[in-house]
Order: structure tokens, then C-alpha cells, then sequence
């Protein structure tokens, strides 16, 4: 496969100014793999741009539209590191966004976990929750 275009992080901005940087590299390579040239630009305006419009197809990769949509759609970067798992080095600092939509999604299962089994959900669950939510 020739090579593409290394995503840089002053490439992140626009419209995937808080994306991974290995998502988006994902996403040109998918780009070029269509035919188009490696050009972060377009989705700095649209991350769900088609072929035709300098992007990529989701329907035409290997992972498909589910995961595509899960990914770019939803903005569910957890669905790509768990097919692309990233390794963490110690010394790297972890993006804050990052963090807190772990936490978001813990606390929605902890949350899930005591209305099935009848339980009141700690109050402060429920405003960590809330003022995490209201921050995006």
C-alpha cells in the first residue's frame, strides 16, 4: 500500500478539532484507499463527507457503515479503539474530553445497573453525570 498522508495535530480543527488523531488517519487513509488524495481539509469541514465529495464511503470499508457511524456519526471513539486498540504509552497525557466521556459512559452503566435492580442512584452520580453532559 503507498503511503498516505501523516495526520499532524495541528490538523485537528474544524469539525474534528477533539478527534483522535489515529481516527483521522483512519479517515484519509480511507479517503486515498477510495481514490481520492489525502486531504484532512475536507473533513475539517464535514467528517461524514462521501467519496463524491472528497471523503469516503463508510458502506465501501472493510469496517462498514455501523462502525462509521458509531465512530463519526455518534462520536463514539471507543467503538474505533476497540478495533484499533490504542497503545498507551505512561508518559502520555490523556486528552480531558477523553476522560470525561469514559466517565459519562461509566457512569450511564452504573446508573443502568441500579434501575435494574431497583436501587436509588447516588444523587451525586446524577450531578457528576449532569455537569459533565452540560460541558460538552
Amino acid at each position: 500500500m503507498e503511503i498516505t498522508y501523516k495526520v499532524k495535530q495541528n490538523d485537528l480543527k474544524g469539525e474534528i478539532k477533539d478527534f483522535p488523531i489515529e481516527v483521522v488517519q483512519k479517515m484519509v487513509e480511507e479517503q486515498v484507499h477510495q481514490g481520492n488524495k489525502a486531504d484532512v481539509g475536507v473533513f475539517q469541514i464535514d467528517p461524514s463527507f462521501c467519496a463524491e465529495s472528497g471523503g469516503f464511503d463508510w458502506t465501501r470499508t472493510k469496517e462498514g457503515d455501523e462502525f462509521w457511524n458509531s465512530v463519526i456519526g455518534n462520536v463514539n471513539f471507543d467503538v474505533f479503539f476497540k478495533k484499533y486498540p490504542k497503545k498507551i504509552d505512561t508518559q502520555e497525557v490523556i486528552p480531558k474530553f477523553l476522560l470525561d466521556r469514559k466517565r459519562i459512559e461509566m457512569l450511564k452503566e452504573g446508573m443502568k445497573r441500579y434501575l435494574d435492580t431497583d436501587k436509588v442512584i447516588p444523587v451525586d452520580w446524577v450531578a457528576e453525570y449532569n455537569e459533565l453532559c452540560s460541558a460538552k
